[in-house]
């Protein structure tokens, strides 16, 4: 029994990896930004921010913390229920956190399950097409500021990271045997 977090950041492919995961696994998928978008996109406009922001010390300081103790309250109700379950959400900050991973498998292993946190990456140049593809507006302004995307895209593995998947070229059939075969390893 295993809770897999899919994490990476904003179009790297993350909820396609997630959905396609879920359902070879016939398990259900929780995406952070299908669950919580427009609760967000509320909060930001009563602080005084643009909806779509997830900068600045208002969406940072207040309204995330909210987001992701959402997020995780649902997995851990959902996971003693379940085989299975795969959450969808950057979780940017918390994959180079020691304390966060250990909080996460402490909880995972009180409800039965082991985790796997798979981060999910592509290159820049695809990265970039698919931001401007989707033309969602919470990308519009990493689109605007390019290269401080590249930049802070630089850790290729973050540290508490199981698996590192690139959705560059290859087949969602192969990704998911990819996570699935290194949760199998790790038993």
């Amino acid at each position: 029994m295993t809770i897999y977090l899919i994490a990476g950041h904003a179009g790297t492919g993350k909820s396609s990896l997630g959905r396609d995961l879920a359902a070879h696994l016939r398990c259900p998928v929780l995406d952070k930004d299908t669950m919580f978008r427009a609760l967000v996109d509320t909060c930001n406009e009563a602080l005084g921010q643009p909806p779509h922001t997830r900068e600045g010390r208002a969406y940072r300081g207040i309204v995330r913390p909210a987001e992701y103790r959402g997020l995780h309250d649902a997995i851990f109700d959902l996971a003693p229920h379940v085989r299975d379950v795969v959450a969808v959400a950057p979780w940017l900050d918390f994959v180079e956190d020691a304390q966060w991973r250990t909080h996460i498998d402490t909880r995972a292993r009180a409800a039965g399950h082991d985790v796997v946190v798979v981060w999910v990456t592509c290159t820049d140049t695809v990265l970039r097409g698919r931001l401007t593809k989707r033309d969602d507006p919470a990308d519009w302004s990493r689109l605007d500021t390019w290269i401080d995307v590249v930049d802070g895209r630089a850790v290729a593995c973050p540290t508490h990271a199981d698996i590192v998947v690139d959705t560059t070229t290859a087949s969602p059939t192969s990704l998911v045997a990819e996570v699935v075969a290194a949760r199998t390893a790790r038993l």
